[in-house]
């Protein structure tokens, strides 16, 4: 089943992503010179475009019948790209970027599963391990 209305959002946040990226690899990467792109509303426009998208990402992964499988490939692709970028652009490295994020979060989840639906039981219990979880964070 699909769900236009997060198909929709994914793919507005993904043409964010898209060109947030193009127009940081001009500027940080080709020395281009765009006036606007270092102002405050950059910062935000990135920082929107990224949430959106992980917080879309965790609800879609409620739907993903393959999720360790899945997790696994996203994380080999966050590697390559951390490898590629350590070996052609150092200046530029790439530890822990948003597909490693993804990726291990999927893996994360995939094998929480039988605690997280033993959570459908018991929700004040993990309201309050979430709590705690997010202050120590």
């Amino acid at each position: 089943m699909r769900y236009h209305l997060l198909d929709a959002i994914r793919g507005l946040a993904l043409l964010g992503m898209i060109l947030y990226h193009f127009c940081y690899d001009l500027t940080d990467i080709f020395n281009v010179s765009l006036e606007w792109f270092s102002g405050q509303g950059i910062y935000y426009w990135q920082r929107i475009n990224c949430s959106v998208f992980i917080i879309l990402s965790g609800i879609c992964a409620h739907f993903s019948r393959h999720l360790l499988k899945r997790g696994l490939t996203v994380s080999l692709w966050g590697a390559a790209i951390s490898l590629f970028t350590l070996l052609f652009m150092p200046e530029q490295q790439i530890l822990f970027g948003i597909l490693t994020f993804l990726g291990l979060m999927m893996i994360f989840t995939a094998l929480a599963q039988p605690l997280l639906q033993y959570s459908k039981k018991e929700p004040r219990f993990f309201l309050a391990l979430a709590l705690v979880l997010f202050l120590i964070s």
